[in-house]
């Protein structure tokens, strides 16, 4: 049986006054990162940082920063960097990933200090809890926020991993960043840590996602054929170990697929991965296969939502909106449709702030956040 979590919501054990009482919380949402500018150089220095996290490629090291220094990182740059450029946003100067994820937590701040208002029925009031951005790689780094955070006064510290699906190489590798930098710095030892769990199968999540998909149905005005609900991939190695990810995935698959036919849509919905690095097997089947397939078998609309992204980047912007479309019209499709991320929505927001204020109504119920 298909099975969606219900939503959790504010309650009145998060009053404004019980938050107070605990003492000042901070809340860090975190993403993976991006370079600091559409160039070489500071695309060399940012996959320098992600590649060496043993978390994405666990190979050791005194094999793999031979090849990493060397091959990779003399020939991969340019062509990312060229990607970059294809998607920067010029007005923020920087990339999607960044500025998209930073407008969300300002929409969660919002939202947050709406709900306050609501419950004090007052005009103004002051928020009891701070929101940051982080990236795991590349800046506003993860220790930089901590530590910005604590000095602000926060004792307690909430870390939201922003991948809906959890994984060794994302999420975990976050939590690896924050205990590296709670254990060896002194500032680190004045407060408490707890991480939000994944929401793969939340309730408003997966309302969330069909709605977007509708949205964007309807404002392209087309009825896809196919939708691919494309995942981020992963070694097949890693499931193998017990990563609980292509579970995870899958979960989410069906509970957005349940929900779009009681919607009564009625197209063909397929589960795929893309982002493929290495010559090692990955999850699969493969979007780009399945949309280059699915054209030559007669497919002439196509769409594809990314659900296990919160926020639009290279993967989604360029790498599906463009790569993707170029090669399934390629083949003989007609239209295309890349469905945006949930990004920095209402509905987005909304699903963060009751999912903080869960996760922070557990932690008070338990007397402390532990680390």
């Amino acid at each position: 049986m298909i099975r969606i979590s219900s939503a959790p919501q504010i309650s009145p054990a998060l009053s404004s006054s019980s938050l107070s009482q605990a003492g000042q919380t901070g809340v860090v949402l975190c993403n993976l990162g991006t370079p600091a500018a559409a160039d070489e150089a500071a695309v060399r220095v940012w996959l320098a940082a992600m590649l060496s996290d043993r978390r994405i490629v666990n190979l050791p090291p005194l094999l793999w920063k031979p090849i990493l220094y060397g091959a990779i990182l003399r020939r991969r740059p340019a062509p990312v960097a060229e990607k970059y450029a294809a998607i920067w946003d010029h007005a923020r100067d920087s990339s999607p990933l960044l500025s998209l994820t930073q407008c969300l937590s300002d929409g969660v701040r919002r939202r947050w200090q709406e709900k306050e208002r609501l419950e004090k029925g007052q005009a103004e009031t002051s928020l009891p809890i701070r929101i940051a951005t982080a990236m795991r790689y590349g800046a506003p780094s993860v220790p930089d926020v901590l530590e910005g955070l604590v000095r602000e006064g926060c004792r307690r510290l909430l870390v939201v991993p922003l991948y809906p699906q959890f994984s060794f190489s994302t999420s975990e590798s976050i939590t690896d960043a924050v205990r590296l930098w709670h254990r060896h710095t002194r500032i680190g030892q004045r407060v408490k840590i707890t991480y939000a769990p994944s929401w793969y199968e939340n309730k408003t999540y997966i309302a969330a996602l069909a709605d977007s998909i509708e949205k964007s149905f309807a404002q392209q005005k087309i009825q896809p054929e196919l939708l691919l609900v494309s995942f981020h991939g992963l070694p097949e190695k890693s499931v193998r170990q017990g990563d609980p990810y292509r579970s995870e995935c899958e979960a989410t698959f069906r509970l957005l697929q349940a929900e779009l036919r009681i919607r009564g849509w009625g197209g063909n919905i397929q589960l795929t991965f893309q982002s493929r690095f290495g010559p090692m097997p990955w999850l699969q089947p493969y979007t780009a296969d399945q949309a280059r397939t699915a054209a030559h078998q007669g497919v002439r609309h196509l769409a594809v939502a990314t659900p296990g992204f919160a926020t639009d980047c290279l993967e989604t912007l360029e790498e599906i909106g463009v790569e993707l479309r170029d090669s399934f019209l390629a083949a003989g499709g007609t239209s295309f449709v890349a469905v945006p991320c949930l990004n920095a929505s209402g509905a987005h927001a909304e699903l963060l702030v009751q999912l903080i204020a869960a996760n922070l109504r557990s932690s008070l119920h338990n007397g402390a956040l532990r680390g």
